[in-house]
Order: C-alpha cells, then structure tokens, then sequence
C-alpha cells in the first residue's frame, strides 16, 4: 500500500476520496450532503480507512469517504486525522443513523459528530466550545 492508498504513504494530496457504486464524483460536495467525523490519532488512520473504505465500496455506508493524509497542511489544528463518512441528504435521520449504527459495528464505538455542509460553507468551524455538529452520538 502507498501513495494514494493509506494515508499515512500520501504526501502529494490533502485527501484521498472514495465515493459508494453509481454515485457521482461530486455528491459528496452537495450542500444536502453532510458527513460523520472521525478524528484518529496518525497511528490508527491506516486501518481505519481501509475499514471504511472497503464498507464505502461495498455500498454500506453512505455516498462517499475521505481522508486525510500526511500531506503538511496549515489547515490542520493538531496531529489527528480525520475520516469523513458523507451521507447524501443530512435531513434524512434515518439514513444518518443507518451509516452511525454500521461505523459501530466496524468498530467506531465513541461517539462522533456529524455536520452539515452548508454548515461547513457558511465557514462555521469548531472554535472554543462553540458546537458545530448537527449529530452526536
């Protein structure tokens, strides 16, 4: 595994993506979409994101996953890297909650965020205690 395929082996891109079967490349990005958030410590992400990205091909998670790499970044505000796991409709609960319950079962246990994108492009980031998330569990 190397450039590209593990995070911890890229250092040419920020992200490494995979969208689900028959979704298209840019749904992720849709501002309906939202995504879970997965912050690891660097030594974990390797085995991580293959979990979550083979459940992502296999079409049992939501549209799409990325990464973080260990590309240097000034948009990062500590050592830990984070898996995104996108959902395409951050309104359909049960759809959110569906992909929650099955990062459980690959072994997700602690409780995670979700965010809206249109949260994110309205520039609202974690800063001081503010919240954030739309989902916590």
């Amino acid at each position: 595994f190397g450039e590209g395929i593990v995070p911890t082996k890229t250092t040419h891109s920020y992200w490494i993506q995979q969208t689900a079967p028959g979704v298209a490349a840019d749904a992720c990005g849709d501002e309906q979409a939202g995504k879970w958030l997965i912050f690891l410590p660097p030594a974990d992400i390797d085995e991580a994101w293959i979990k979550v990205r083979n459940a992502t091909v296999s079409g049992e998670l939501g549209i799409g996953a990325k990464v973080s790499t260990f590309r240097d970044s000034e948009d990062s505000r500590d050592d830990k890297k984070v898996i995104y796991v996108f959902t395409g409709d951050w309104a359909n609960e049960a759809d959110v909650m569906r992909v929650r319950e099955k990062l459980k079962e690959l072994g997700f246990v602690d409780r995670i965020g979700y965010k809206r994108n249109l949260d994110t492009y309205a520039g609202e980031y974690r800063e001081k205690g503010k919240r954030v998330t739309y989902y916590s569990v």
